[in-house]
């Protein structure tokens, strides 16, 4: 929701440069209040804090603080894949759970057949005629 909100008041959040697995609890719940405040802090931010929390105390609607919450991007639900891979093997290397780190295995993994479906041989006819 905070994503939508920002695009559509163009807020100019700093959602990139927020470290969204210190805002994820072991549950795989959104420390909301963190979450805001840390998108608040950014000095070129004219949204109130107040305003960040309530939208996100409405997205699931009973606005409970660590309720889970639905995440727009791709990175931002690696990230939270990367959160409970370190939370389930403790014992695992950081980098190894990071998002980046995630999207290369999982381009690596996907199958070779997925290329020919709509949308990505669209995407790749578009790629080869440039």
């Amino acid at each position: 929701m905070l994503r939508i909100a920002n695009a559509a008041n163009q807020w100019g959040l700093p959602f990139d440069g927020i470290e969204l697995a210190k805002k994820v609890d072991t549950d795989l719940g959104l420390k909301r209040r963190s979450y805001c405040q840390a998108l608040a802090a950014d000095d070129r931010v004219q949204v109130r804090l107040d305003t960040l929390h309530a939208i996100l105390q409405n997205a699931n609607g009973n606005g409970g603080e660590n309720d889970g919450t639905i995440f727009f991007s791709g990175k931002d639900a690696l990230v939270v894949v990367g959160v409970a891979l370190k939370a389930k093997i403790g014992s695992c290397e950081t980098a190894i759970t990071k998002a980046d780190h995630l999207t290369r295995v999982l381009r690596l993994s996907a199958p070779v057949e997925l290329g020919t479906m709509a949308p990505f041989s669209a995407i790749g006819r578009r790629i080869d005629a440039a």
